[in-house]
């Protein structure tokens, strides 16, 4: 699959923000009433809120930028029309048996896949970020929240968990395509060989 400027940057800058903020979470602590946390942990948290919303800007203006672009939007979610669709089912049958035998085909040949796995990403982060945009909105000072923001740090760890799952499929199938000869690492970090 080949990438414009503007889709490799904001890749990188989604990417890499979503697993920075994978990472810190394993060093910080939001404020909690019986459990204050070291002022590094907080420090991480603070770190950790910032990024985020940062990153939901981002993912927003990402969004929106779709919005008037009906072409751009269709491509990251195919699903949305009749034409796509057909091209996803088909690459989906035969994507099981190809990954296991290794016919693997290059991704410029299977566009509606790969660019489904960028489309649910882009939907993973924006739940990620609107999760945490609502724990940011309700948590005091203390650490206390209500249901509102309770239910939401339910929801924002499950999907923290799956971005894990996600992140490692997707650098695990860009690298086997890498070993099939497809040039998969090429397209997405040469801006010379877009």
């Amino acid at each position: 699959m080949r990438y414009t400027a503007e889709e490799k940057i904001l890749h990188f800058m989604i990417g890499g923000g979503m697993l920075f903020e994978l990472i810190i979470e394993n060093w910080m602590q939001r404020p909690k009433p019986d459990e204050p946390g070291t002022v590094l942990q907080i420090l991480f948290f603070g770190v950790h809120e910032f990024v985020g919303i940062s990153l939901l800007a981002i993912i927003a203006t990402r969004f929106l930028l779709m919005i008037g672009n009906k072409q751009d939007f269709l491509r990251l979610f195919p699903w949305f029309n009749a034409g796509g669709r057909r091209g996803l089912s088909s690459e989906l049958r035969e994507a099981p048996s190809n990954w296991l035998s290794g016919n693997l085909k290059d991704t410029e040949e299977q566009n509606f896949l790969a660019r489904s796995v960028h489309g649910l990403g882009l939907l993973l982060a924006l739940g990620l970020g609107l999760t945490g945009a609502t724990i940011f909105s309700e948590i005091s000072a203390e650490g206390t929240m209500g249901a509102v923001g309770l239910g939401a740090l339910e929801i924002h760890e499950v999907l923290g968990t799956l971005l894990w799952v996600f992140l490692i499929a997707h650098v695990t199938m860009a690298i086997y395509h890498q070993m099939l000869g497809h040039r998969a690492l090429q397209h997405i970090f040469w801006t010379g060989d877009s």
